[in-house]
């Protein structure tokens, strides 16, 4: 595996996903203690399959996963430099109540960072994390 790269404006540069096929997710606790990690999977334009390992899962929400879903970009920030509505999203949290809102300001004490996956059409997702690495497979099913 290797480190994923960003731009400037936290868009994922490496690998480049934009108009990949996103084709799955597979969720994996690496041992009894720790928070998951998520296998998402990705058919590139050229054909060549790529995952994309999200470690230390904090929080995922994977919406309108389809039968062909195709990625505009995905783009990562310091949990510190999210909106509230951007946690909210990632959370599922609608009502910004007090005890949300005091639950977002422990987040943002954190070292995570918030992923979001902004789709040409299909699956949307917002995921908290604490890295993000990625391999080209031999085959991703």
């Amino acid at each position: 595996m290797q480190a994923a790269k960003w731009d400037s404006e936290g868009v994922l540069r490496e690998p480049d996903v934009h108009d990949a096929s996103f084709t799955g997710i597979c969720m994996h606790r690496p041992d009894a203690v720790s928070r998951p990690d998520a296998t998402l999977t990705f058919k590139m334009e050229d054909g060549r399959p790529v995952e994309l390992q999200l470690l230390g899962v904090e929080r995922l929400v994977l919406e309108e996963f389809f039968e062909g879903n195709i990625v505009f970009e995905i783009e990562v920030k310091d949990v510190r430099n999210a909106t509230d509505a951007e946690l909210g999203l990632a959370c599922r949290e609608a009502d910004m109540d007090a005890r949300v809102l005091e639950w977002f300001a422990e987040l943002r004490n954190s070292q995570l960072l918030l992923l979001e996956i902004s789709p040409t059409y299909g699956a949307k997702c917002w995921a908290l994390i604490r890295g993000v690495q990625y391999r080209f497979a031999e085959e991703v099913q």
